[in-house]
């Protein structure tokens, strides 16, 4: 072997043993000399960065739900299981106001608080009194093909004697719209996929809301009682929200509920949309 080979061989044996003394030991190799390295190196930015909360003014949002009403303040207020159809409600509301943290990817969600301003446009089942018949002496719930039925009861004179005849006919019920604005504070917890939402609220009807209370049929008693109008227009209100964002970040879809403690209808629940004016 000649003496370059023999050289090259050599320095490849050194430059190997240095290389593998270098690694093993956190090592630099400067002009064949090996130069040891005590270092260490801390990422400690994600511990101690603080996360601060914005607040900001803007329409970011609006939610758009269509509820129907289920509730009652009593057996006797829940006319659907009366009349066989249901209250409804529009409703549109948009936030209007923000308090959040940029979302910090450690934990599963984030919680932020924020203030709405909305519009609730209800549909409520009402019964014109001065169409009911004169000899009515109560109600029959709906059943079947059938809707609500007023009984009525007639004595008649037959002969030296007196007949009884009574009757069934159908109730028409008509509906009675009215317009709400309301405000609202809510706090919401959203993930990557899922949200959920309490809010406390209150909203002001544009006409006060009363309607009979429905009685079964009974000779010499009270066919209907009349109600009582609601105590004031102002209505305070609870509603919460849960449910899940869709393939685009800016939709979702939510059951909701709404609780109206004073109303006679009281009690709304439904679905609704949500789409997000700024990606998150």
């Amino acid at each position: 072997m000649s003496r370059f080979h023999r050289g090259f061989a050599a320095a490849s044996a050194l430059f190997v043993a240095m290389t593998a003394s270098a690694t093993e030991q956190d090592s630099l190799i400067i002009d064949q000399r090996v130069i040891a390295i005590d270092a260490q190196v801390q990422f400690d930015s994600i511990a101690t960065s603080r996360i601060k909360r914005t607040h900001s003014w803007n329409l970011s949002r609006i939610d758009v739900g269509l509820v129907i009403g289920i509730g009652g303040r009593g057996v006797e207020d829940r006319w659907h299981e009366w009349t066989g159809r249901y209250d409804r409600a529009l409703e549109i509301q948009s936030v209007v106001w923000q308090m959040q943290r940029p979302r910090d990817f450690r934990k599963p969600f984030s919680i932020d608080w924020s203030a709405w301003v909305g519009l609730n446009a209800s549909s409520l089942q009402t019964v014109r009194v001065n169409l009911l018949a004169d000899s009515l002496i109560g109600f029959l719930p709906a059943s079947g093909a059938e809707g609500l039925q007023q009984v009525t009861y007639e004595r008649f004179p037959i002969g030296a004697g007196t007949g009884v005849e009574t009757d069934t006919l159908a109730v028409p019920i008509d509906f009675q719209q009215t317009v709400s604005p309301f405000v609202m504070i809510r706090l919401s917890a959203h993930s990557d996929r899922f949200l959920a939402s309490l809010g406390l609220g209150i909203a002001v009807g544009t006409k006060r809301q009363g309607r009979i209370q429905f009685q079964s049929p009974e000779l010499d008693s009270t066919p209907f009682i009349e109600g009582a109008l609601d105590r004031s227009i102002w209505q305070p209100r609870i509603t919460w929200t849960m449910g899940w964002k869709l393939a685009s970040p800016r939709w979702s879809v939510c059951a909701t509920g709404l609780l109206t403690p004073l109303a006679q209808q009281n009690h709304y629940m439904g679905l609704k949309v949500v789409y997000s004016l700024a990606s998150e």
